[in-house]
This record gives structure tokens, sequence and C-alpha cells, in this order.
């Protein structure tokens, strides 16, 4: 948007009337610019009469790997590495499949600030499942900043596009109530169900990160960026909350982004300081043990995050990563020991 302003009456100064009409116009820009903050902040279900249920997107589990590890500088290698000991890509996308993937593009920040996901592990996701016959890969997320200038100054627009993927931005209509009655804060929730419609894959692709208040952003807590309404009121029981996320979004599988680890000052970081690198992907179809998993990379536990037991506790997961078949490819680690 830009405002333009004209001057009026005599060279260098302006009549009371026009230095009123001059603040008037000031006001209603300001009063315009708080509603849109406030809008973009508390998106609602335009219909709220019109509720849904989430699909669950899980494949059957069988004997092979619940999660894997891998370590290297090849972002699509690291992730075929880490697909191939579950059944490899063909297992989880079929020909024809509708993909949606689920980065953490919460803020406007470049790549190498650590607070969004690695754009480069985007695109190799998108390349995958198009290769493997997916008629479609969607890339949403419902960013507090706006949406498109996060997607931009991420690189995760670019990248997805360049891959063949599209962007769902949300909108207003795109939003719907939200029904898991097993929940306890997330009950009834304004949620970002439009790019859902006609999806038949779901794919987190969390980023590794330090959070000030939940202590960790992971994998269930990604979920967090789909919803609308008031969801600052969730900090008041964050790990119920994320527990809640676990039982709403049942996805395909996830994949842990540790190519980098912002391991201090999150979740919006403030310099390249904040972030090491850590050169891992893990991919899991267990959301616990993958969680408990990149928690390690922090250097924390799983008794540190109170929204892992309660997953557990729901049947979402296993918290020792051991008993989900955990297999760690050459070079990965765990809590910084290799």
């Amino acid at each position: 948007m830009t405002d333009e302003t004209h001057s009026h009456g005599r060279e260098g100064g302006c009549s009371r009337r026009e230095f009123l009409r001059r603040a008037g116009l000031a006001g209603a820009t300001a009063a315009g610019v708080l509603a849109a903050g406030f809008a973009l902040h508390n998106r609602v279900a335009r219909r709220p009469d019109e509720e849904v249920r989430l699909k669950d997107y899980r494949v059957p589990a069988d004997s092979r790997p619940r999660v894997v590890a891998a370590k290297g500088d090849h972002v699509e290698r690291m992730l075929r590495d880490c697909l191939d000991p579950m059944g490899g890509i063909a297992r989880f996308v079929k020909s024809g499949d509708v993909v949606l993937l689920k980065p953490n593009i919460g803020f406007a920040s470049p790549p190498g600030i650590g607070a969004t996901t690695n754009p480069e592990v985007v695109a190799a996701t998108a390349r995958l499942c198009l290769l493997a016959g997916a008629a479609a890969v969607w890339v949403t997320d419902n960013p507090i900043n706006d949406p498109e200038r996060c997607m931009t100054v991420s690189g995760i627009a670019a990248a997805a596009r360049a891959a063949g993927a599209r962007i769902f931005l949300p909108r207003p209509d795109a939003f719907r109530t939200v029904v898991e009655p097993a929940n306890q804060r997330l009950a009834r929730w304004s949620f970002l169900y439009g790019p859902f419609r006609n999806v038949t894959v779901v794919i987190g692709i969390p980023v590794v990160k330090n959070h000030s208040l939940a202590g960790a952003t992971l994998g269930m807590k990604n979920w967090y960026g789909l919803l609308g309404g008031p969801r600052n009121q969730l900090h008041q029981d964050i790990h119920t909350s994320i527990a809640d996320l676990a039982t709403l979004v049942k996805p395909t599988f996830t994949i842990l982004d540790a190519t980098r680890v912002m391991f201090r000052n999150g979740p919006t970081g403030g310099s390249p300081g904040d972030v090491r690198p850590e050169r891992t992907l893990a991919v899991g179809v267990d959301p616990v043990a993958l969680d408990v998993f990149g928690a390690s990379l922090l250097g924390m536990s799983h008794h540190e995050l109170p929204s892992l037991a309660e997953a557990a506790r729901r049947g979402l997961g296993v918290l020792d990563p051991r008993d989900a078949g955990f297999e760690m490819l050459p070079g990965a680690r765990v809590g910084g020991l290799q």
C-alpha cells in the first residue's frame, strides 16, 4: 500500500482546516493499520456454523523404523536416505496424490537466522513427491506477520515454486471451525482448512529451534501455525495445547529440519550467532519419538517438555525413540554424542 499526500494553500504551510483534515486522515490510517494487524493475529472462520473434522493422514504401521535420522551436506540425498529404510517416498505418496507441505514460516526472517524451515528442505520434499507421481504439491502456513512477506523473505516461496510446488496464502474464507472432542484446549478452534480440501497426503516440515515459552519448537508445535483465532491464549497452557495439536493433525509423516539449529533466543532469534550448523534431517511417522530426538539436539530431554509425555499418554507415540525402531544413519547424533 502506498500513501500519497498533496500540499494545498500557501507554500511552506497549510491552513488550520487543512491541518485538521490531514490529522483526521492520519488518524484513520493509523486505525486501519492497527485493525489490519489485529485481523492478522486473529483470523477466524468466516462461517462459524460450518464445523469440520480433519482426516487422519497416517499410513498403517509396520515393522520398519518409525524414525530415521541422517547427517550430511546434500539435503535431497539425506531425505532419501531417511525415507529408504521406511519404505521410500513411494510408501507415502502415490500417483495422483495431492500433497500439502507445512513448513515453519512464522516470521519474515532470512534462512540464515534459523527461525524458519530451510527452503532447500521444502524444495527437496516437493521434488520427491512430484517424482513419486503427486498430481500437485501445495505449501502453506498462517504466520503472525504478513504471510506473503514471510513466504518471500524466508526464501520458501521461491524454492517451492522452483521445485514445482504451489503456494496457498491464508485468506478469511479459508478458515473453518475444526472440531476435535478429545482435546482440552483445542476442542473447537478456527483453523486454516482451505488447503486441506482434496488433500490426500500431509507432511510437516518443522525447524528445530529454542522457544522461550514452550522450551522447543519441533514437529508437534509446528501445527500451531495453522490456527486462527486468539491463539496467544493457548500460551497459558502451552504444553497441553501442543499435545492437542498432535491430536488434531495426524500427518502422513514429518521431516525434522535440523540442517541448522537455533539453540537460543527462540523462536525469533536475532542473529546468525544464535544458530549452529547441525547438518541433520530426521523423518518420522511417530511424532513423539521424532520430537524426543529433536529435543536432544537442543540438549533437552522429554522430561523438560511436558507436551511429549502428554502426547505419549494419549497414544500418539512413544517417548523412547528406540521403541520406535529409531535408526541413526552414520554421522547423525543424539544430544551431542556421536
